[in-house]
């Protein structure tokens, strides 16, 4: 097998080891003894999964521009960042001066993450039938990311699961 194919499934195994065991300490909340200490562990293997998984993907060849393609990892991977620093502030902090930050950052968050979702999809030659056949896995890769933001808001208590 290829040195880079191999490195590939080996990153793309390591990312959704890491989701697969976030998920599992989701589900069983006093897992490690304190449902605040399990849900810190999968909050954390939640976020290294993901962005274990965005390295993966920067690495592919979709068939697009390579510089933009990254520059709009980079948005996504900032957006996730400041998520992760805001649903920590809420936690810790409840106060309307904190809330003021939070919907500062929040604006910030939603736009960094759209910029390069959109960039990504910009750059998407739609034309080639290879994007056809990908399609059905881009979908999936979105679904995944959208429950596992889900499931780290229900963690933190964002919103009712």
């Amino acid at each position: 097998m290829e040195e880079s194919k191999k490195k590939m499934i080996d990153g793309i195994s390591v990312s959704l080891s890491f989701l697969i065991t976030s998920i599992i300490l989701y589900l069983y909340p006093e897992f490690v003894g304190s449902q605040i200490v399990t849900s810190s562990i999968g909050v954390f293997l939640g976020i290294m999964g993901i962005l274990f998984f965005l390295v993966q993907v920067s690495s592919l060849e979709l068939g697009v521009d390579k510089k933009g393609f990254k520059d709009a990892l980079n948005d996504i991977f900032v957006a996730l960042f400041m998520a992760v620093i805001i649903f920590t502030l809420l936690l810790f902090f409840n106060n309307w001066l904190v809330h003021l930050i939070v919907l500062f950052m929040m604006l910030l968050t939603f736009f960094g993450f759209l910029r390069g979702l959109f960039t990504i999809l910009s750059l998407i030659d739609y034309s080639k039938k290879s994007f056809i056949s990908k399609l059905p896995m881009i979908i999936l890769n979105l679904a995944i990311f959208t429950l596992t933001i889900l499931q780290l808001l229900q963690i933190f208590k964002v919103i009712d699961g």
